[in-house]
């Protein structure tokens, strides 16, 4: 069903960065423009869709995961902050007995 350059793309879709590969190998095959002149046919313009809708979402994701961790090395950076104030208050400590 599938021609040899879509069966290759999909191939390439089962690999890491897959989703984009699919959608660079389709927009290559038929156009940077996305739509190659009308000559993609129904089923290959709902896969373009369907993959664009999936690299959106990916995207989110990625942004949602990507805040989360930042926020994270955020406070574990005050955490460590305080702890070198510790450390260094204690020493004081210890020093003046």
């Amino acid at each position: 069903m599938l021609g040899h350059h879509h069966r290759a793309a999909a191939d390439a879709a089962s690999s890491a960065g897959g989703v984009q590969a699919l959608q660079g190998a389709l927009l290559d095959e038929v156009g940077r423009d996305g739509n190659g002149g009308g000559k993609l046919k129904e089923s290959e313009q709902e896969e373009l869709a369907r993959l664009r809708r999936e690299k959106a979402e990916l995207v989110k994701q990625h942004a949602k995961e990507k805040a989360a961790w930042e926020k994270e090395r955020a406070e574990l950076e005050d955490e460590r902050d305080v702890l070198k104030r510790s450390v260094v208050l204690w020493v004081k400590d210890s020093l003046n007995r």
